[in-house]
């Protein structure tokens, strides 16, 4: 693919088309409805706005990101390829794997093999440790624990489960200080709480490359998320803007 990553067919992109229709797959997008479950475990049909910009809870998808933020991550990933922006990607908090696993195609269909790394616990979101986490109740719900069995499946059946995709499994506060030192150009944090964002930035954001992205999943949408993003850059006087994806999601490029 990588030889005709530049041609255009009559209009017809065989890379864009992939990753348009990878994306659709992932999130579920390809009907005019999707499902929904809510918290009581019934289904509902939900519309395509919903999941577009990822706000619903969906039975079939892959991720709960909707195509936005997927959208997002090709983006930045077109960036930092184009640039030579060194240094590998990670997602932390990964649930089914969808994002991951369209981070490796963004990647892989342009013959960019960086390393991938697939970070979560494998068991659910842990309970509350900080005061700023003390109401969330996300620990309680089955829907948040998908094993890494599971993920690793999801990648095999979109023929992406490649010598480049590394799974991370267990807490953050455990595993995130093994990552100081590496070379990231994208650092992907879906951490859901204060305490798990801020040992990601901690442990991982003097690893980020110059021109490379940090992108914050529920920035917008959880407080509590927002409160440790925005102490951690105050503390270290990261003063680039935040751009915002959708009403969740929003990113910076590292100056």
């Amino acid at each position: 693919i990588s030889d005709v990553k530049d041609l255009d067919f009559h209009g017809f992109n065989p890379i864009n088309s992939y990753l348009d229709l990878l994306a659709m797959a992932l999130t579920d997008t390809c009907h005019e409805y999707t499902t929904h479950i809510q918290p009581d475990g019934t289904m509902l049909l939900v519309t395509l706005d919903e999941r577009n910009r990822g706000m619903d809870s969906p039975l079939l998808a892959e991720t709960m990101v909707g195509p936005w933020r997927l959208r997002n991550i090709r983006q930045c990933a077109n960036s930092v390829m184009a640039e030579g922006i060194d240094g590998d990607f990670i997602e932390c908090g990964v649930w089914r794997g969808g994002a991951s696993i369209y981070a490796t195609a963004a990647f892989a269909a342009y013959g960019d093999h960086r390393d991938i790394w697939v970070a979560d616990s494998f068991a659910g979101i842990p309970a509350p440790e900080h005061e700023a986490d003390k109401d969330s109740v996300l620990h309680n719900s089955p829907y948040y624990v998908v094993d890494e069995a599971y993920v690793r499946a999801a990648f095999k059946r979109y023929d992406l489960l490649k010598p480049n995709v590394y799974f991370l499994p267990g807490w953050f506060k455990d595993t995130m200080p093994k990552m100081r030192g590496k070379k990231w150009s994208i650092i992907r944090c879906d951490c859901d709480l204060y305490a798990s964002t801020m040992t990601v930035l901690e442990n991982l954001y003097d690893g980020l490359s110059r021109g490379g992205f940090c992108i914050i999943d529920d920035y917008f949408w959880l407080k509590e998320c927002r409160q440790a993003v925005d102490e951690y850059r105050a503390a270290h006087g990261v003063a680039e803007p935040i751009v915002k994806i959708d009403d969740q999601g929003g990113y910076w490029r590292k100056a």
